[in-house]
């Protein structure tokens, strides 16, 4: 393309346009996050697919890799979880081990918002969904330490529940006792963040254990000086679970 006598390339426009280009290209709806699963070893059919895709932009050359890799990672939501360990579907601590390792952490601390999906077993007779395993509840942890320690630009967090698939009913190995006492410990490392100022947790399906829970953060946090709000507003979007009807979800602002 020419206009008097010069060529206009793709960096003769200015960055701002460019960086237009990248949103388009990269950048996804906050209910659509980029899932941080375990990586998977990919054949050469599939690393061309890859190449193709809309990811495939990044390996263009390195100045469009710095460009893109910029937006990407600003304009997008996250998703970390405690989803089965080395799987290529969900999210799991695995996952979220070889993506601090292998992204550097200037493109990490461009990440402002993070969803935190935190798996939970139904069993008999407790008919409530429970952690399945201490294992389970430290993967939580040390997921959210994560986040402290390297999602530095992080501005707010959502936590939400997925139900861990089973082959069989059994009762999980932490009782509501052991469930709350984990999951207060989660929060409390969220709430240690540098940046992060909001924390939105959906209250489906744990109605009488994140009352708890939020009622325990909340006091023993006034006690060392920050004072934290905690509001229970309704879920846009509906209940993950199903057959809840009004989910909410509990908004905890700090200074």
């Amino acid at each position: 393309m020419e206009a008097h006598g010069s060529t206009i390339t793709f960096f003769s426009i200015p960055r701002e346009m460019r960086d237009m280009v990248y949103y388009l290209v990269l950048a996804r709806e906050r209910s659509n996050p980029v899932v941080i699963r375990s990586p998977r070893r990919t054949s050469a059919i599939q690393k061309e697919r890859s190449a193709k895709s809309v990811g495939g932009i990044l390996g263009v050359n390195r100045q469009i890799h710095h460009e893109a890799s910029t937006v990407l990672y600003s304009a997008n939501t996250f998703m970390v979880g405690s989803g089965p360990y080395g799987s290529s579907q969900e999210a799991n601590l695995h996952g979220l081990k070889a993506f601090t390792t292998r992204i550097p952490s200037r493109y990490i601390s461009l990440v402002t918002h993070i969803h935190l999906v935190i798996y939970l077993a139904w069993g008999r007779p407790s008919g409530a969904y429970y952690f399945a395993s201490l294992g389970d509840a430290s993967d939580v942890q040390a997921s959210s330490r994560a986040l402290v320690k390297h999602f530095q630009g992080l501005q707010s967090v959502v936590v939400t529940w997925a139900h861990k698939q089973s082959t069989q009913t059994y009762l999980p190995r932490l009782t509501k006792e052991g469930t709350v006492s984990a999951l207060i410990k989660t929060v409390r490392i969220l709430l240690k963040h540098p940046q992060a100022r909001k924390l939105h947790i959906w209250n489906d399906p744990l109605s009488g254990m994140m009352q708890e829970v939020i009622d325990n953060v909340t006091a023993t946090e006034q006690l060392f000086g920050k004072a934290v709000k905690a509001e229970l507003m309704p879920i846009q979007g509906g209940s993950l679970f199903g057959g809840l009807a009004g989910p909410k979800e509990f908004h905890l602002s700090w200074e």
